[in-house]
């Protein structure tokens, strides 16, 4: 059953208790009321549990969902759980970290009234060590035309957050797009490049409405986080999906390419060459070519060149 104009804002939460704050009173300040919140617990040991029952009883007003896992699943099984639970007409996520705009889901939800299936909009990075904000801006653009917007994204010309978003949640179940739960690591891209080989109306909103905050030692941002290979995993199953060969060839040496050129650039950080194969180091030598060809004049980091000498080796 579908509940009108109502928005399913869907949070999972591991060990987030001492962050849960961020994105609890973003929430609680939104200026667009007709939604519900659904919380899922990914079996946290520490006080997160705690965290959302004070808040549930101090907002009664709120309509709270949660949901405890046994066991840690992983972020894609939580984010399933709360998809099959969504009474809304969309659906919003929102990571336990992270802050919203108090008018996020009204802009967002005046946008995709319009008859569109996806909406996203900009997100700002923020630096919780040094207070750096990295605005979206500075190296990603809006784009208003709903094949540029999935041409762009499958081709690594552009990026957005899965979270920093709203979806027509008919469109997700219609075509039963869901998180893939073998990822550990990187389930987004992976769920993203689903819906978009679906061919979804898209949207965009012009304004940085997402903030999302980038802490140390967290598993998004470990490269020796023992699943960061997953990533790379799943967009060999999107290659695969790709209907033309041209076409996987042009998402190989863009999107898969383009993500394994940044795990190795991570890793050359560590000073690691853990798990690098043959093949990834052809793909990471491609794309660095690539984006030369397509920008010879654009300053290459040095921390790039570095990195292709020490894993061409």
């Amino acid at each position: 059953m579908v509940d009108k104009n109502l928005i399913s804002v869907i949070m999972t939460v591991y060990n987030s208790g001492n962050y849960l704050h961020n994105p609890l009173s973003s929430i609680l300040a939104q200026s667009y009321s007709n939604y519900e919140l659904i919380v899922i617990n990914d079996a946290s040991t520490d006080g997160s549990k705690e965290c959302i029952e004070v808040f549930a009883s101090q907002n009664p007003e709120i309509s709270l969902s949660y949901f405890e896992n046994h066991k840690n699943l992983g972020q894609a099984a939580s984010l399933n759980i709360g998809l099959d639970n969504a009474r809304g007409e969309y659906v919003c996520l929102i990571d336990s970290d992270d802050r919203i705009s108090p008018n996020f889901l009204s802009l967002l939800m005046e946008k995709i009234r319009d008859s569109l299936d996806f909406v996203y909009c900009g997100f700002d990075t923020i630096d919780t060590v040094t207070s750096k904000v990295t605005p979206y801006l500075s190296n990603r653009k809006y784009l208003d035309d709903s094949n540029e917007i999935i041409r762009q994204y499958m081709n690594a010309r552009n990026h957005f957050a899965f979270v920093g978003a709203i979806y027509r949640r008919e469109f997700l179940d219609k075509n039963k797009i869901r998180f893939n739960e073998v990822n550990r690591h990187g389930c987004d891209i992976e769920f993203i490049c689903d819906l978009f080989l679906k061919r979804p109306r898209c949207g965009c909103v012009h304004e940085s409405l997402y903030y999302y905050l980038v802490r140390p030692n967290s598993l998004s941002t470990d490269p020796q986080c023992p699943n960061i290979f997953h990533c790379v995993e799943a967009l060999e199953r999107i290659q695969g999906k790709m209907p033309t060969r041209l076409g996987k060839l042009r998402f190989a040496l863009t999107r898969k390419a383009n993500m394994i050129f940044h795990v190795v650039c991570e890793l050359y950080e560590k000073r690691t060459k853990k798990k690098i194969s043959i093949r990834m180091k052809y793909y990471y030598i491609w794309y660095f070519l690539f984006e030369i060809f397509r920008n010879p004049k654009q300053k290459l980091k040095s921390k790039n060149l570095r990195a292709l000498n020490f894993f061409a080796k």
